[in-house]
């Protein structure tokens, strides 16, 4: 009587091989799984440390946030203002080069 879940053409050292393969794809998992463990950790001590340094210093992350969120709208707008300047002063010089080339 043979059990269904049995290959009988499967030999003990190829179902072995088998088993060493899936072992070996396994450990690498493993290793895969640990290094990202190990990466994400130190990002965290790192992140941790820059929170400790910011409170220490008295200074509020939740606060700074809001205030780079003000800071890159204030650059946007003057980037904008620079770019309407720059389209003036150059409407400017092409006026004084025509009333040059007019004299």
């Amino acid at each position: 009587m043979s059990s269904p879940d049995v290959d009988p053409a499967a030999t003990p050292s190829r179902e072995f091989d088998r088993l060493e393969g899936s072992i070996d794809r396994l450990i690498a998992a493993l290793a895969s799984a640990r290094k990202e463990t190990a990466g994400a950790r130190a990002e965290k001590d790192r992140s941790d440390a820059l929170l400790r340094e910011m409170s220490e210093d008295g200074q509020d992350p939740a606060a700074l946030s809001v205030r780079v969120a003000e800071l890159e709208a204030e650059n946007a707008e003057l980037r904008g203002r620079l770019e309407r300047g720059s389209r003036r002063v150059d409407r400017i010089l092409a006026g004084i080069r025509f009333m040059e080339d007019n004299r």
